[in-house]
């Protein structure tokens, strides 16, 4: 997967015996739920969905796929730090710069902060990379993995002053009010 991320290489005649083992465990999965096998909507117009989806608006589902996506750019982007590839570096932090800029319009002052942050991420390693320093590089990528395991939680925890203020300023409970 790492050499064909797009999976544009159909392997099946390179490997008939993968294809026919993956194919008995799916048969198998599926009887054991007892579902089908799904099959093409012929009605399905991917031009509705984008149709009906407002400019500047996004549904959770949409909010998913952008984190699915951008787990999947990090993951590639680390492979590629790994094996030290600048040749696969350099496009891969153009085409997340891109899609940044691109969501960059409309939305609320949260998202455009968080797009903000994202691109000054992408601006370090890419200064790391002319550099060509894959020390800075893991670094960066070691920041933007931790902040977003620790998504809001490490931001309040950090000791925010206004979030703690808020917090002492609450009642123990509700006889005290």
């Amino acid at each position: 997967l790492s050499k064909d991320i797009g999976e544009r290489n159909d392997l099946a005649e390179q490997m008939p015996a993968k294809v026919q083992m993956l194919s008995k465990r799916l048969d198998e999965y599926l009887a054991k739920v007892n579902a089908g096998m799904p099959s093409p909507n012929e009605k399905f117009d991917p031009n509705a969905i984008v149709q009906h989806t407002p400019p500047g608006t996004s549904g959770r589902g949409n909010r998913e796929a952008r984190i699915a996506e951008r787990k999947q750019e990090l993951e590639t982007l680390e492979a590629a730090v790994k094996e030290g590839d600048f040749e696969k570096i350099a496009p891969l932090l153009d085409a997340m710069a891109e899609s940044l800029d691109s969501g960059s319009s409309g939305g609320s002052d949260r998202r455009s902060k968080f797009i903000e942050s994202r691109l000054q991420d992408v601006a370090e390693l890419q200064a790391a990379l002319k550099k060509k320093d894959i020390k800075l590089m893991n670094e960066a990528l070691a920041k933007i993995k931790d902040r977003s395991r620790g998504g809001r939680r490490s931001r309040t925890r950090g000791g925010d002053k206004a979030d703690d203020s808020k917090e002492k300023s609450k009642p123990e409970n509700a006889e005290s009010r």
